[in-house]
């Protein structure tokens, strides 16, 4: 049986700050990393994965949307990384996090600028989060949703033992079109 104390552990302590390589998961920090989060999520090749309602269209929706990620980790329930370079750890280069938290659950969410896109990044900060979240957390299923076309992530989920679970027909609005997503989980230890 899990030890559900451990979910909750987690939360009663500083905000965990993860180091990978040459790559640094910290706090989003909603005031200085709000403009850089919204340039590179309205870049048209990282907006096409990304549901039309969380693209941020003005630095006030870049900075509330900030501002919800990081209340997570106050509120108990996920936490949000901003993702890195060990050399420029002002610098948001993507976000990595786990939130909708409950029965020993998660879901995973990540997202890279693409001027990043090709080196390993998001496969090091997915298999660091996971690591924190089965070890220092105790969840005992981590899914993820992805939209059918994003052959990136999906590649990045298998890599990391997801396996499919289904198609969700109709998920989300990507580019003002209803597109089918597929539903990926990773269950045990």
């Amino acid at each position: 049986m899990m030890d559900i104390s451990r979910l909750t552990r987690v939360f009663y302590n500083q905000f965990p700050v993860l180091e990978i390589e040459d790559l640094l998961l910290r706090e989003v920090r909603p005031e200085s990393d709000a403009n850089n989060y919204m340039a590179y999520l309205n870049h048209p090749e990282v907006a096409q994965f990304i549901p039309d309602n969380e693209v941020p269209t003005d630095i006030n929706r870049a900075f509330s949307d900030l501002k919800y990620w990081h209340g997570l980790f106050y509120q108990r329930y996920g936490l949000e990384w901003a993702i890195t370079t060990a050399q420029q750890p002002d610098v948001i280069i993507g976000t990595v996090g786990i939130s909708n938290l409950y029965h020993l659950r998660g879901e995973l969410h990540y997202d890279v600028a693409q001027p990043y896109w090709g080196r390993g990044i998001a496969t090091k900060a997915v298999r660091r989060v996971i690591e924190f979240a089965r070890e220092e957390m105790g969840l005992l299923r981590i899914f993820a949703s992805v939209a059918t076309h994003n052959h990136a992530s999906i590649h990045i989920l298998e890599k990391h033992n997801f396996e499919p679970e289904g198609k969700m027909r109709a998920y989300n609005f990507l580019r003002g079109k209803p597109q089918d997503y597929y539903l990926y989980a990773l269950i045990g230890k």
